[in-house]
């Protein structure tokens, strides 16, 4: 019971290895982390598989075959672990290339109905700009109507304030007549009296 406790530790102990070797702490290269860690697992499945085929080699004796045993599920092992690995980078790799041939594909096809849109939305663009270039004219035409006016207003309101003034004058002369003659109509009736 303890040694297959034992084993079964081990073999745990070794898939903790495993992915933390396989584990990317640092940036990957531009072509993906899916692909980089694939190519890590294959090549550290191959030489670790080297390693103990050699290791198996070099033993000799009756304790070779314990030990190519061990060494074979071990290398069992590491090709698991490595395919455990592999099929999800495989995998999201694929999908990935696929998603982005996917919305490739559909912005390539949707360019020529995107390029009309664009022309057809510049045109209303410049049809807009015109007409309103076209009000701001008569904006402008109607500003300057409006200050000759204005100025006409302003003329004809001093030339009334001239008039006004003068007016006033020759109300102050003739309340000044009708003074003295009123004066001199009292002295006439009160030598007459």
């Amino acid at each position: 019971m303890c040694k297959k406790e034992a084993r079964s530790r081990s073999r745990n102990l070794n898939f903790e290895k495993i992915s933390k070797l396989l584990s990317f702490p640092f940036s990957l290269p531009s072509f993906g982390k899916e692909v980089t860690q694939l190519l890590l697992s294959l090549s550290l499945s191959l030489s670790l598989s080297s390693h103990f085929v050699f290791c198996n080699c070099q033993i000799g004796g009756s304790s070779s075959s314990i030990f190519s045993r061990i060494g074979s599920m071990r290398s069992l092992w590491l090709v698991i672990a490595t395919c455990i690995h592999i099929l999800p980078s495989m995998v999201n790799w694929h999908t990935n290339l696929c998603w982005r041939f996917i919305l490739w594909t559909v912005k390539i096809t949707t360019l020529p109905v995107r390029a009309l849109a664009a022309l057809q939305r510049e045109k209303m663009m410049e049809r807009l700009i015109q007409e309103m270039q076209g009000e701001l004219e008569n904006l402008t035409l109607d500003n300057k109507k409006l200050e000759g006016h204005l100025q006409i207003s302003i003329k004809e309101h001093r030339l009334m304030e001239s008039m006004l003034s003068e007016l006033e004058e020759d109300l102050d002369k003739a309340i000044e007549k009708i003074e003295l003659l009123e004066t001199e109509v009292r002295i006439s009736l009160s030598c007459m009296i």
